[in-house]
């Protein structure tokens, strides 16, 4: 097993794990922080849609979101609109002077629906790579032809406002619900999760495959990654995949459409290569289509990039409508708003321990010195047992060679109990001993010990340190 520096060690999937006992796997929901975007303007109508993306700007550090709206001719398409804010919780929708609406340019139309083929779901990338300023802002979008065929097209900008790059299709074919990944670290960067020509004649139902290119033009499509398997339900299918580089793996969020109620719901799934994805054989939803109790939603879906830190938090954005499929009549829309959702950074998943002694042993790896970090709740709850009552959490840690011996200095009986509500990170001691330095380059596995405790990550702070 490699451990990639100060990247943080995340247990959701078993890469990590060569033992363990009296422990379960806990997934976690984010927390609903209040709506940030409403249909406020006459031409949002009523229901705004994020099959768009949100991006904090690396430069300015405030936020940027592509969303859109129902133009208002059911079967034209949407607008694509934008918005701004410096927080991620108040927003703004400037009066960009681009597109007229009813004779007046004051509004925010990015794309309006009349633009050729009728531009929907567009996904913004902020590339870090490309060294043209004019490509700095990358987006796909699906756009519909003369025939009734979806196609991908590929946009550019400097701002991401005004765009450029309007010379066809780049893939034809492909559905109208596609996702971009940006990951310097793969050969080639540019990801798009989507689904595949001719789906549902070949398929019967809607899947995920993925295309990767190295310059945005030339793609190539993997094999089919995500489609329902054995153990779900005959109606559900896979609506779409967000899906994003987190630390020392991929997570992604996978909406799923439950056929028969017409409900759209999220589950978490991770990959360590983002071709090969791991579900959860629970198949929990991350949020559920309900989540937004405003509207009564339905459907639930969230924005194509990463969620944003902020202050050891993830922020993250969300669509939600009350309805959708089925609506009869040029002019019945949805009601649909957009909110956002916060989560302590790595708390997607947790190893969780009650008042029976837990253990887990990592695979062996290469030390990289510095000091270890914990992201732990080892006061998650009190327990009672008939022999020794009341039981408060703790969680100790030591360090073991590649052949499970008990380093000196680090063992459990020399490391100090953590107990302690500790989400944003807290360094292990020993008694005489706090960084790693001493183990640099050696094979090591750590054994934790955990008793009332959720154990969500684990990293080597300062590792670049001598």
């Amino acid at each position: 097993m490699k451990i990639n520096q100060c990247e943080h060690q995340l247990f959701v999937d078993d890469a990590l794990i060569e033992y363990s006992n009296n422990l379960q796997r806990r997934y976690w929901s984010p927390e609903r922080a209040g709506v940030v975007l409403e249909p406020d303007k006459p031409w949002e109508q009523r229901c705004l849609i994020l099959y768009g993306s949100v991006i904090k700007d690396p430069v300015t550090g405030n936020f940027k979101m592509w969303y859109s709206s129902f133009c208002g001719k059911r079967n034209l398409g949407r607008d694509i609109l934008y918005a701004e804010s410096t927080d991620g919780f108040h927003w703004h929708k400037p009066n960009l002077g681009l597109v007229k609406f009813k004779d007046s340019l004051n509004n925010n139309i990015v794309i309006p629906a009349e633009h050729p083929y009728h531009p929907d779901g567009a996904s913004v990338i902020y590339d870090t790579v490309d060294k043209k300023k004019s490509r700095l802002y990358k987006m796909v979008s699906c756009r519909t032809d003369n025939k009734g065929k979806n196609h991908i097209w590929a946009n550019f900008s400097a701002d991401g406002i005004r765009w450029q790059g309007w010379n066809g299709p780049i893939l034809f074919g492909y559905g109208d619900r596609n996702t971009l990944m940006f990951d310097p670290s793969l050969e080639k960067p540019y990801v798009i999760f989507t689904r595949p020509p001719d789906m549902m004649k070949n398929f019967g139902k809607r899947i995920v495959v993925r295309l990767d290119s190295k310059d945005f033009i030339r793609w190539t499509q993997s094999q089919t990654i995500l489609k329902p398997d054995l153990d779900d339900p005959l109606d559900l299918q896979f609506y779409c995949l967000v899906a994003f580089k987190y630390h020392s793996m991929y997570l992604g969020f996978l909406q799923r459409l439950h056929s028969e109620e017409d409900r759209l719901d999220i589950e978490l799934v991770s990959s360590r290569d983002s071709i090969t994805w791991h579900r959860s054989d629970l198949r929990t939803a991350f949020m559920e289509s309900n989540f937004e109790k405003s509207i009564d939603s339905r459907w639930i879906g969230l924005a194509s990039n990463p969620p944003i830190v902020i202050n050891n938090y993830l922020l993250f954005f969300y669509e939600a409508r009350n309805a959708c499929h089925g609506l009869s009549g040029s002019f019945l829309l949805p009601s649909g708003l957009i909110g956002v959702a916060t989560m302590p950074e790595d708390g997607f998943v947790s190893l969780s321990s009650g008042f029976v002694p837990a253990e887990i042993v990592t695979k062996s790896f290469v030390c990289p010195g510095g000091v270890l970090k914990l992201r732990v709740n080892a006061v998650n709850h009190l327990g009672h047992t008939e022999t020794c009552g009341i039981i408060a959490g703790g969680t100790r840690l030591e360090i073991l060679t590649e052949n499970h011996s008990p380093i000196p200095g680090y063992s459990l009986k020399e490391c100090k109990t953590i107990t302690g509500n500790f989400r944003t990170g807290v360094a292990v001691e020993w008694k005489k001993k706090k960084e790693l330095n001493a183990l640099k380059g050696q094979k090591i596995r750590l054994r934790f010990n955990l008793i009332h405790s959720d154990l969500y990550s684990f990293w080597f702070d300062e590792c670049s340190k001598t």
